[in-house]
């Protein structure tokens, strides 16, 4: 008994850990990545010859930059809902010593979600202004790339499709905390 729940307290923290590292990872990763795409964007200007290169490289430097803002969305998304579900096993303890009303207000609901907090939300609102901000700039730099407006709007709306799957898949679908209470 004591022992599970030790072991399920342990993982719920290291979960949280983990949520976090890979977080501040991912800001770093995302960091280098515009620093590189605004030295692309950066230099020809002023420049008196238009060089087509560095405006592709900041449109794949967007393209890449979005779909790690995916990737990134989809880890944090896993990692909490990991740790929720350690938590409810802590939470369904009769012998754990820690009051209930720390754990009901960590999980508290919020929004229309069944299941995130409010800090789920802040960290994900993160990652979609580096995901739209990739979108913005791909968009502006293909259109002086001269890129067919054709395929701009299909990645355009092939990459709004992909974030609104995701997030509906983070609010309904990822219910491994959910399960874990049954």
């Amino acid at each position: 008994g004591y022992a599970v729940m030790d072991n399920s307290r342990e993982f719920t923290f290291y979960e949280g850990q983990l949520i976090w590292s890979r977080f501040n990872a991912m800001v770093v990763a995302h960091a280098v990545l515009i620093g590189f795409i605004s030295q692309a964007a950066l230099s020809d200007a002023g420049a008196e010859v238009y060089d087509i290169t560095s405006k592709m490289v900041v449109v794949v430097g967007c393209v890449v930059g979005a779909q790690l803002a995916l990737v990134w969305w989809r880890i944090t998304s896993v990692g909490w809902s990991l740790q929720h579900a350690w938590l409810n096993k802590v939470k369904s303890d009769k012998n754990d010593v820690a009051p209930k009303e720390v754990y009901e207000k960590w999980t508290k609901r919020f929004l229309f979600s069944s299941y995130q907090d409010p800090i789920w939300w802040c960290a994900h609102a993160v990652i979609a202004i580096f995901f739209f901000a990739y979108l913005s700039l791909f968009l502006y730099f293909s259109n002086e790339a001269n890129i067919n407006k054709y395929l701009i709007l299909a990645i355009f709306v092939a990459a709004i499709v992909l974030f609104a799957l995701l997030l509906f898949s983070s609010l309904t679908t990822l219910n491994i905390r959910d399960e874990a209470q049954e």
